[in-house]
């Protein structure tokens, strides 16, 4: 499929738009902005304190749990009769 003069034209007619647009994008910025709801964009919470410690948490059940099932923290089992193949 050959290009015609008139895609060529579209093709510039685009990139010009597209041109304009990024020279010109700290006018029209500000405009679009404002047109943004400010409950659309929740903020986090800054301090991770609870993740954290829940975090801390739930690692310390999954140490318990695998030392209980005796699976030492590098994942191998601690059972000395286990086989492990290459």
């Amino acid at each position: 499929m050959a290009l015609t003069d008139n895609d060529i034209l579209w093709a510039w007619a685009i990139l010009d738009a597209y041109c304009g647009l990024y020279i010109y994008r700290f006018h029209w910025l500000p405009l679009i902005s404002n047109m943004i709801p400010e409950h659309a964009y929740h903020r986090l919470n800054p301090s991770l304190k609870s993740d954290i410690e829940a975090g801390i948490r739930i690692m310390k059940g999954q140490r318990q749990r695998l030392l209980k099932n005796r699976i030492a923290a590098d994942g191998r089992p601690m059972d000395p009769r286990a086989v492990f193949l290459p």
